[in-house]
């Protein structure tokens, strides 16, 4: 998957996506957990990324979500099994689920999932390995905003990549979560200080997706923007600390 991805998209890991890559790249950026999103990209194999996220789960290093396929039937069984071996969350991919993120149909996972105090972690904006069909737009993040209204619900890459007009007019300033990958170390400081200035600081998370970023650099990076060390523990543990600690 990570060769098929750097192909695509031109993007190129810093090591080779496996657990004890990752677990080596946290030692040498100083980061205490990681939140592993586990995407299910088909219906059959749904019970086995499910599987695999909760062994990952005995990994102290690690803190894995689930992933619910659109397809997948018996969601509410999947749901319960992974709420019961202490699974967190759920990540879902639209493009490689081929799906619209506000799906009447998904509606129903997410009103489950949510029941059971679980976290909702979407991919927002482009995909730069296949091209965008506008299925994971801030516009239509914007109405699962309208209906659940909960910072367990979190947009990565700050709302979207290539969506920073849209992210700005539906989504900053609301009750949603979002994290920072291939965002705010991208940004200008001005562009920082206005998400700052206009969303509430608990619901912002230090993220950086990688294998495709270096952890060690994007979190050095932080250090430099000038981000009051007050906000700045809640960005890079504080916030995250307290969403996983709020799941029952």
């Amino acid at each position: 998957a990570v060769a098929e991805i750097s192909t695509k998209s031109k993007v190129y890991p810093y090591f080779d996506g496996s657990i004890g890559g990752l677990i080596r790249s946290m030692n040498e950026a100083g980061i205490d957990r990681s939140v592993v999103a586990n995407i299910a990209t088909n219906s059959k194999q749904t019970q086995k990324v499910n599987s695999f996220a909760i062994e990952c789960s005995k990994i102290k290093e690690l803190i894995p979500f689930g992933s619910i396929h659109p397809d997948y039937e018996d969601y509410k069984g999947e749901i319960d099994r992974l709420y019961e071996n202490h699974i967190l969350g759920l990540k879902f991919h639209p493009h490689y689920q081929s799906y619209n993120i506000d799906d009447s149909k998904m509606m129903k996972v997410y009103e489950y999932a949510l029941s059971k105090n679980m976290i909702l972690f979407f991919h927002m904006g482009l995909d730069r390995a296949i091209p965008d069909s506008g299925n994971a737009t801030p516009r239509r993040m914007k109405n699962l905003v309208d209906v659940f209204n909960t910072p367990r619900i979190i947009a990565a890459h700050m709302g979207g990549e290539g969506y920073k007009q849209e992210f700005e007019k539906y989504l900053l300033g609301t009750t949603i979560s979002f994290d920072t990958s291939f965002a705010f170390t991208l940004m200008e400081v001005d562009e920082i200080q206005k998400v700052l200035d206009h969303h509430n600081h608990e619901y912002i998370l230090f993220g950086t997706d990688t294998p495709w970023a270096d952890q060690a650099d994007d979190l050095l990076q932080y250090y430099n923007m000038n981000i009051p060390q007050k906000i700045l523990d809640l960005i890079l543990g504080g916030n995250a600390l307290r969403l996983l600690k709020s799941v029952k």
